[in-house]
């Protein structure tokens, strides 16, 4: 792949990048230069805080050896200049001049503080986009706070349903934190660059990592729908749904839909669960220990192949569940080139993985390896004066006009289903797309069942629907000419499911020559699994998240219980449609997206992997320890299920964590002036006792208690927050995160939504409608959009077409 696509442009090829560092941002980054932009790397004289985080290449620390560095860096230059200092900042602004973005993760006030804040940036520039990715946002009451991936995990919700149910809450392995924070930074940036072609302007985009967390997985939602406190779910998603052991390893089993589970019933040969009312998911939901009792007993009688295989054949989802060296040798990622070749200059070579996703004029490439520190320092700033950011279409306006939404005139023919694609439109529907939804009555939409969670308003507002029976020509050409109107068709089916009806790529740009396309397979179109169906589970079990998320003793189905993928890879869908969009309104040209929803989550695994390919080291999962920092975890807090985390990286915090433990006028507790905690190497050799002790004081003290302490000592400590937390977190609220929608439908009613996870100063998103009723625009999309009469419209309802 590597030769044959390294000299062709991405997307965003002619977009330059100034990232000034910092953990909150290098995903982004790495998103937006592997996809085309020319990204520059500012680093201070010690590097990047990511050149000194374990894991090393060989076990040995330095600048040039950190596998976190050479993960999230590949595709991007490096620029030595010293933030701290004058001529530092004079070449940061120097730099600032010529590029179109500039990412920054500092704390709120210091950009302003040291004269590189937005407006006198873009006094010089007014076309710059200034993205700040901070823990908790640039306003609210906790904008100061400390924080890392941990605490936006505990903050936003996500860490308190992972885990054992009787064990602390569990954080993400593999800075996947950072991960989803850096994709919604990468679509509020996209949403800018767009809304730049209409007003010439720059503007600032905030995104606050905890924001960015909370828009997954109906966090916020739930709680709006029906008043749920989501608790971690233990083995199994219920119903037979989950994580099983199998003869030799472990797998992850979806029979969700009804004719899954009823398969899945006649396959283990049990006469109870086959009877028709297990069809009803809610019936399953009941019965879920029972079902869940027959699964374990099933898959302990089958190899993992064989359960695979035999599941598959029947169209049932299902998957390994993957370590680090199993990713590496999968047979079908092998196939399809996905892991590429990088030669570094101190690691020699060695294997990354791939892309998030492959687009067929403006393909993925790996241009360069991570660089050292520095390396392009004379290059860049030789090209400052010279270079130009890319050139918008609009003259710069005065102010930001009329409000116009940044993906407004976008229109987005919408064949996605379940909810890893609904969440990807949605993304631009949020910020102004004209997204039209295609379903139809005769089958099961899975996304509108009520009473457990509010699947379809969350994933479907401010989007229309129309019902179409596609086993019609006639409701075949009804999508036809609606692609014919749109920018983009999204689908998500099994590969080559829409070819027998004509909608393919192929079919769709016979009608649309620039259409951008994007379908969304589970393992891709091509390989030795291609015709596997599969649902975020597997993408997640397959791809190893779920091998690496939780606790060391913990087995596989106590891992990562809920379907986190689904949302990671529908924003990272997101956003790479932004970019083919975005390279189609500067040059005319569209294409076809292909994304395997396995290689996608893989994309945000690097560190995992090069430790296996590079040190031969196969990652087990670790809980919330990490070697950069001790205390890191969650300690027990006042309540039932109650928790709060603390992180100390440095002396500093450490010594900020003595002083939050010690009562007014007391000395320091005996314990912390033990040799065992005299420095970190100390304390992460004996993590143990510090975290028991640790523990004894957290456990007098309410989540909140320990966080409003410990940050006035400047460390780094948060509230895990229950899904009812967070509806309510008064940060959260101060921002306008949480936004009460009526729906269409009377079962849904009002439900107040998480909003999004970029903030856009000058075009925000708007939650404009709630979902729609199933067919709700019909006449509206066949009558104004397509043209067709009222006899063309009901011929089509007598026909059964129009459903």
């Amino acid at each position: 792949m590597t030769s044959e696509t390294a000299n062709a442009p991405g997307a965003l090829d002619g977009v330059r990048v100034l990232d000034l560092g910092g953990l909150p941002s290098m995903y982004a980054s790495k998103l937006l230069a592997d996809f085309g932009a020319d990204v520059i790397l500012v680093e201070g004289p010690n590097g990047d805080p990511s050149r000194h985080m374990p894991p090393y290449a060989a076990g040995e620390p330095g600048p040039e050896r950190s596998l976190v560095f050479h993960s999230f860096h590949a595709n991007k230059r490096s620029a030595a200049a010293d933030i701290t200092t004058d001529e530092g900042r004079a070449a940061i602004r120097r730099l600032a001049r010529s590029v179109d973005v500039v990412l920054e993760t500092n704390t709120p006030g210091y950009m302003n503080e040291i004269g590189l804040d937005f407006e006198s940036l873009r006094a010089d520039n007014p076309g710059l986009i200034l993205c700040s990715v901070t823990p908790y946002g640039q306003t609210g009451p906790y904008a100061s706070y400390k924080g890392t991936d941990l605490h936006a995990e505990a903050m936003g919700g996500l860490m308190l349903l992972q885990g054992d149910p009787d064990r602390q809450p569990v954080m993400s392995p593999a800075f996947l934190g950072y991960s989803v924070g850096g994709t919604h930074a990468a679509i509020g940036v996209m949403n800018a660059l767009f809304a730049r072609e209409h007003s010439g302007r720059g503007q600032r985009v905030d995104v606050s990592m905890t924001e960015a967390i909370a828009n997954i997985l109906f966090i916020v939602a739930q709680f709006g729908y029906n008043s749920t406190v989501a608790e971690r779910p233990g083995t199994g998603g219920g119903g037979g749904t989950g994580v099983f052991e199998c003869s030799d390893g472990w797998i992850g089993f979806s029979p969700i839909q009804p004719n899954q589970f009823m398969t899945f019933a006649k396959w283990t040969g049990n006469e109870i669960i086959s009877d028709e009312m297990f069809r009803e998911l809610t019936v399953r939901q009941e019965n879920k220990d029972f079902i869940n009792e027959i699964a374990v007993e099933f898959f302990l009688t089958k190899t993992v192949a064989e359960a695979v295989e035999e599941a598959q054949a029947q169209r049932i989802p299902a998957a390994p569940v993957s370590s680090p060296a199993d990713l590496a040798h999968n047979p079908h990622l092998l196939f399809r080139d996905y892991f590429q070749d990088v030669t570094h200059p101190v690691l020699g070579d060695y294997k990354l993985p791939g892309p998030a996703g492959r687009l067929t004029e403006t393909p993925w490439s790996l241009r360069r390896p991570a660089p050292t520190l520095g390396q392009h320092t004379d290059e860049v700033l030789a090209e400052a004066d010279s270079a130009a950011p890319s050139t918008p279409a609009a003259p710069v306006m005065a102010n930001p006009g009329n409000g116009r939404m940044p993906m407004e005139g976008v229109r987005i023919t919408d064949l996605t289903r379940i909810w890893v694609g609904p969440y990807g439109t949605r993304q631009l529907a949020d910020f102004g797309a004209d997204v039209i939804k295609i379903e139809s009555s005769l089958f099961d939409p899975a996304s509108r069942i009520t009473g457990i969670l509010p699947m379809h308003p969350e994933l479907n507002r401010n989007k229309m629907s129309i019902t179409v029976d596609l086993h019609f020509e006639e409701g075949q050409d009804i999508v036809r000419k609606l692609a014919a109107t749109s920018d983009a068709v999204v689908e998500n089916y099994a590969a080559g499911a829409l070819s027998r009806w004509g909608l393919d790529y192929e079919g769709i740009r016979a009608v649309k020559p620039d259409i951008v396309y994007m379908s969304m397979p589970g393992w891709g179109s091509t390989g030795p699994f291609a015709s596997h169906v599969l649902f975020g589970l597997q993408a997640q079990t397959a791809s190893g998240v779920t091998y690496l998320w939780g606790h060391p003793e913990s087995p596989p189905s106590m891992r990562c219980g809920v379907y986190y993928a689904d949302f990671f890879v529908g924003g990272l869908s997101g956003y790479m449609l932004q970019t083919a969009l975005y390279h189609k309104l500067k040059t005319g040209q569209g294409q076809r997206i292909e994304v395997s929803q396995v290689e996608a989550q893989a994309n945000a695994l690097g560190v995992p992997l090069l430790d296996y390919v590079i040190n031969g080291f196969n990652q087990e999962p670790t809980g919330n320890r990490r070697e950069y920092a001790a205390p890191h975890d969650a300690y027990p807090c006042l309540g039932d299920d109650r928790w709060c985390v603390i992180a100390c990286h440095t002396e500093e915090e450490w010594q900020g964590l003595v002083q939050g433990m010690t009562p007014p006028n007391e000395d320091p507790p005996e314990w912390t002036q033990d040799p065992r905690f005299a420095t970190l190497e100390a304390r992460l050799a004996n993590r143990d006792a510090l975290d028991a002790f640790v523990s004894e004081w957290t456990r007098s003290l309410t989540p909140r208690q320990v966080m409003a302490t410990l940050q006035k000592h400047g460390v780094p400590a948060a509230a895990a927050q229950t899904t009812e937390d967070v509806y309510y977190d008064p940060a959260m609220n101060a921002r306008g995160y949480v936004v009460t929608v009526p729906h269409e439908e009377p079962q849904w009613g009002n439900i107040g939504h998480a909003s999004y996870g970029a903030k856009l100063e000058e075009t925000p998103g708007a939650i404009r409608m709630g979902a729609p009723a199933l067919g709700q625009h019909n006449d509206y999309v066949m009558r104004e959009l397509l043209g067709f009469s009222d006899s063309d419209i009901r011929q089509l309802i007598e026909g059964g077409v129009l459903v």
